[in-house]
């Protein structure tokens, strides 16, 4: 990891936790891999965490756990804190720009009031064929 030091990267994952400082805030991530928009993917594995490093003030109650981010930034250095018992090993990004994505939301169900229609309600200006 010490190789990418200096190096402009792209990351994302779901927020963990946000420390407000003096200056600025640290966002811990669990990183996930991204998609073609790069929006992370929830799946149940992860590369690790990494803090991001944002001038100013970020709500901590906007940027709540379980969010989805992506960030883009300057590899700066690797700090060592802890992680529960454990002594982790962060990478930490200093970034220059960032999106904080939508909340996922359960997709509404919708039930075919005439039965089963494997067109219903896809179909534009849908009828049933009796009408």
């Amino acid at each position: 990891m010490n190789n990418f030091i200096g190096q402009r990267v792209r990351w994302g994952g779901t927020v963990v936790r946000v420390e407000n400082r003096a200056q600025e805030s640290v966002i811990e991530v669990v990183n996930r891999e991204l998609d073609a928009s790069a929006r992370p993917i929830r799946l149940d594995r992860s590369g690790g965490r990494f803090m991001a490093v944002i001038r100013g003030f970020i709500d901590p109650v906007i940027y709540e756990a379980g969010r989805d981010i992506t960030v883009i930034g300057t590899l700066e250095k690797i700090v060592s804190a802890p992680l529960g018992d454990f002594s982790y090993q962060y990478p930490l990004l200093q970034v220059e720009s960032h999106k904080l994505w939508e909340k996922h939301l359960p997709r509404p169900y919708r039930r075919d009031p005439y039965g089963y229609d494997p067109w219903y309600p896809w179909h534009p200006g849908y009828a049933p064929w009796w009408y």
